[in-house]
């Protein structure tokens, strides 16, 4: 994935703002990219469901319902809390 949205030091920054695990950065990371829950197991080789455990811990983390809503407050904290300073 040559185009990636953020570079990885503006990761690195969302990641640290959120106080995200390292293994949930990299399934936002890969919801960034567009994967699915299949995909993003098959990349990170865990298993399907222990993605969604994942991805609902994101939810309520961003206080966010789905995929896209957690896309856009990401979008809010890197732009609050990251841009400008990386």
């Amino acid at each position: 994935m040559g185009d990636r949205l953020f570079t990885a030091k503006e990761w690195r920054a969302i990641s640290s703002s959120l106080m995200l695990s390292p293994r949930q950065s990299e399934i936002l990371r890969l919801i960034f990219d567009g994967k699915n829950d299949k995909q993003v197991a098959k990349a990170l080789k865990i298993r399907a469901p222990t993605v969604r455990t994942h991805v609902r811990r994101l939810f309520e983390r961003l206080e966010v319902r789905d995929r896209t809503q957690l896309v856009i407050e990401t979008f809010k904290v890197f732009r609050r809390d990251v841009e400008g300073r990386v």
